[in-house]
Protein backbone atom coordinates (compact mmCIF):
# COMPACT_ATOMS: atom_id res chain seq x y z
CA UNK A 1 0.00 0.00 0.00
CA UNK A 2 2.92 2.27 1.30
CA UNK A 3 4.58 1.71 -2.38
CA UNK A 4 2.63 3.38 -4.23
CA UNK A 5 3.01 6.66 -2.81
CA UNK A 6 6.73 6.25 -3.47
CA UNK A 7 6.28 5.94 -6.97
CA UNK A 8 5.81 9.31 -8.87
CA UNK A 9 2.71 10.22 -10.66
CA UNK A 10 3.21 10.83 -14.80
CA UNK A 11 1.47 13.40 -16.21
CA UNK A 12 1.68 13.54 -20.14
CA UNK A 13 0.41 17.03 -21.88
CA UNK A 14 -0.17 17.50 -25.30
CA UNK A 15 0.11 21.09 -26.38
CA UNK A 16 -2.39 21.39 -29.63
CA UNK A 17 -2.76 24.90 -31.41
CA UNK A 18 -6.74 25.20 -29.75
CA UNK A 19 -6.26 23.67 -26.35
CA UNK A 20 -4.04 21.31 -23.93
CA UNK A 21 -4.91 17.83 -22.74
CA UNK A 22 -3.28 16.61 -19.38
CA UNK A 23 -3.52 13.38 -18.84
CA UNK A 24 -2.41 11.55 -14.85
CA UNK A 25 -1.19 8.26 -16.10
CA UNK A 26 -1.33 6.39 -12.82
CA UNK A 27 -4.89 7.26 -12.34
CA UNK A 28 -6.02 7.51 -15.85
CA UNK A 29 -7.61 10.90 -15.43
CA UNK A 30 -7.90 13.81 -18.34
CA UNK A 31 -8.56 17.11 -18.41
CA UNK A 32 -8.78 18.77 -21.78
CA UNK A 33 -9.16 22.74 -21.61
CA UNK A 34 -9.15 24.88 -24.50
CA UNK A 35 -7.04 27.60 -25.31
CA UNK A 36 -7.07 31.23 -25.22
CA UNK A 37 -5.49 32.20 -28.50
CA UNK A 38 -3.95 35.04 -27.58
CA UNK A 39 -0.90 33.25 -26.33
CA UNK A 40 -0.67 31.25 -29.63
CA UNK A 41 1.34 32.75 -32.67
CA UNK A 42 2.15 31.40 -35.73
CA UNK A 43 5.87 31.04 -34.97
CA UNK A 44 5.63 30.11 -31.45
CA UNK A 45 2.73 27.34 -29.98
CA UNK A 46 3.39 29.21 -26.35
CA UNK A 47 3.55 32.36 -26.90
CA UNK A 48 2.67 34.11 -23.87
CA UNK A 49 4.06 31.44 -21.06
CA UNK A 50 2.21 33.45 -18.07
CA UNK A 51 -0.92 32.41 -19.46
CA UNK A 52 -0.19 28.97 -20.70
CA UNK A 53 1.35 28.28 -16.67
CA UNK A 54 -1.59 29.60 -15.13
CA UNK A 55 -3.57 27.60 -17.30
CA UNK A 56 -2.39 24.54 -16.60
CA UNK A 57 -1.03 24.63 -13.28
CA UNK A 58 -4.69 23.97 -11.81
CA UNK A 59 -5.12 21.42 -14.14
CA UNK A 60 -2.15 19.69 -13.15
CA UNK A 61 -3.30 20.30 -9.12
CA UNK A 62 -6.66 18.78 -9.35
CA UNK A 63 -5.35 15.77 -11.33
CA UNK A 64 -2.48 15.12 -8.69
CA UNK A 65 -3.01 12.44 -6.07
CA UNK A 66 0.34 12.70 -4.04
CA UNK A 67 2.28 15.61 -2.71
CA UNK A 68 5.65 14.70 -4.53
CA UNK A 69 6.47 16.11 -7.78
CA UNK A 70 5.31 14.60 -10.52
CA UNK A 71 7.48 13.55 -14.50
CA UNK A 72 5.31 15.27 -16.77
CA UNK A 73 6.05 14.52 -20.36
CA UNK A 74 5.18 17.01 -23.02
CA UNK A 75 4.11 16.33 -26.18
CA UNK A 76 3.06 19.05 -28.95
CA UNK A 77 0.73 17.14 -31.42
CA UNK A 78 0.67 19.69 -34.34
CA UNK A 79 2.80 19.84 -37.29
CA UNK A 80 5.81 21.92 -36.88
CA UNK A 81 7.29 22.65 -40.18
CA UNK A 82 11.23 21.77 -39.63
CA UNK A 83 10.55 20.19 -36.09
CA UNK A 84 10.86 21.90 -32.81
CA UNK A 85 13.23 24.80 -32.14
CA UNK A 86 15.70 25.03 -28.95
CA UNK A 87 13.82 28.02 -27.85
CA UNK A 88 10.67 25.90 -28.14
CA UNK A 89 12.46 23.22 -26.10
CA UNK A 90 13.25 25.41 -23.47
CA UNK A 91 9.71 26.67 -23.11
CA UNK A 92 7.70 23.56 -22.57
CA UNK A 93 10.47 22.61 -20.22
CA UNK A 94 10.49 25.85 -17.92
CA UNK A 95 6.81 25.03 -18.68
CA UNK A 96 6.73 21.93 -17.05
CA UNK A 97 9.15 22.83 -13.96
CA UNK A 98 7.37 25.62 -12.93
CA UNK A 99 3.85 24.15 -13.13
CA UNK A 100 5.78 21.37 -10.81
CA UNK A 101 7.60 18.75 -12.17
CA UNK A 102 10.37 17.04 -10.92
CA UNK A 103 11.61 15.43 -14.07
CA UNK A 104 10.59 16.72 -17.41
CA UNK A 105 10.65 15.44 -21.10
CA UNK A 106 9.55 17.00 -24.42
CA UNK A 107 8.83 14.48 -27.03
CA UNK A 108 8.33 15.46 -30.34
CA UNK A 109 7.22 12.18 -33.17
CA UNK A 110 4.64 9.72 -32.86
CA UNK A 111 2.37 9.36 -29.87
CA UNK A 112 3.64 7.16 -27.25
CA UNK A 113 2.15 4.26 -25.97
CA UNK A 114 1.32 4.85 -22.31
CA UNK A 115 3.79 1.81 -21.24
CA UNK A 116 6.65 3.52 -23.02
CA UNK A 117 6.01 7.23 -20.62
CA UNK A 118 7.89 5.83 -17.73
CA UNK A 119 10.90 4.71 -19.88
CA UNK A 120 10.75 8.05 -21.89
CA UNK A 121 11.17 10.32 -19.12
CA UNK A 122 13.56 7.81 -17.18
CA UNK A 123 16.19 8.49 -20.04
CA UNK A 124 16.62 11.82 -18.64
CA UNK A 125 18.35 12.55 -15.75
CA UNK A 126 17.69 14.88 -12.49
CA UNK A 127 15.84 17.88 -13.69
CA UNK A 128 17.01 18.27 -17.27
CA UNK A 129 14.88 18.45 -20.17
CA UNK A 130 15.79 17.90 -23.15
CA UNK A 131 14.58 15.90 -26.79
CA UNK A 132 13.75 12.19 -26.81
CA UNK A 133 13.30 9.90 -30.17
Amino acid sequence: MLEKFFIPEIFYIQIAVDKFIVKNINYNKIIELNRDQQYYSPRLLIANFYEAHNTLKPAVSSLKKHYRKPYILIQPIVDLSGGITSVEYRIFGELATSIGANKVAVYYGKIPEEKQMPQLINKLNGKCFGTLW
